[in-house]
């Protein structure tokens, strides 16, 4: 046992099943690994549109070596995408991890899993089509790029200068704009929405409902 005034030592796992030891003072808690938590609901989500997807990607294959394939996961992810909004997504790595583990758990992965699913990861990558992968690199960048004009956007309204926080505010939302645009561009291009709903949404986006100024 260390003596007085020493440090704890606690043994943790990461979520890339890394042991990492971290070091504490005795009058603190053990520290403990941080962990995205992510609802039931958008892991049930996240299960049903992985379930419709596979069955249509397995019906044009005699043999599915992969729990996830990435052709699923890429449509799974602009389901995601498509029912959230960006203040509330969690990383794609995140997801990714989460349903393995939700179907893992429920017995999916003895109905479609033949071999090693990591080390089939490369075969995987040769039945990604050209389409699937430009949506999902799209996507990807987008998602990010979303996520750090609202962190700017946070940061500008905290802003002092009244007019120097007026014109970054219209910059940034202008940029905002342009994203959310392109976003629903590839979920159209990829069949994820239909062309009255993508008409609709552009036009909600380009003519937002006119709102009362403050008094």
């Amino acid at each position: 046992m260390d003596g007085a005034g020493g440090a704890i030592a606690a043994k943790v796992i990461d979520d890339d099943g890394l042991v990492k030891e971290i070091m504490d003072d005795d009058d603190q808690p053990l520290a403990k690994r941080a962990r995205v938590v992510i609802d039931p609901k958008t892991i049930q989500l996240l299960t049903d549109s992985y379930r419709a997807h596979f069955s249509d990607f397995a019906k044009s294959r005699k043999k599915v070596t992969q729990l996830i394939p990435n052709r699923v996961w890429t449509k799974v992810y602009a389901d995601y995408l498509h029912n959230s909004t960006p203040s509330e997504r969690f990383e794609e790595k995140t997801l990714r991890s989460r349903l393995r583990s939700a179907l893992v758990h429920s017995g999916d992965s003895r109905e479609v899993v033949s071999n090693d699913d990591t080390a089939s990861e490369g075969a995987g990558n040769a039945h990604l089509d050209d389409d699937d992968l430009s949506a999902r690199t799209q996507l990807k960048k987008i998602t990010k790029s979303l996520d750090d004009i609202l962190k700017r956007l946070a940061a500008v309204e905290q802003k002092q200068d009244a007019q120097l926080t007026k014109s970054l505010d219209d910059v940034l939302k202008a940029q905002l704009r342009a994203l959310k645009l392109a976003e629903l561009k590839v979920l159209l291009d990829v069949g994820k929405i239909q062309a009255g709903e993508y008409a609709d949404q552009v036009d909600a986006i380009v003519h937002p409902l006119y709102q009362a100024p403050h008094l």
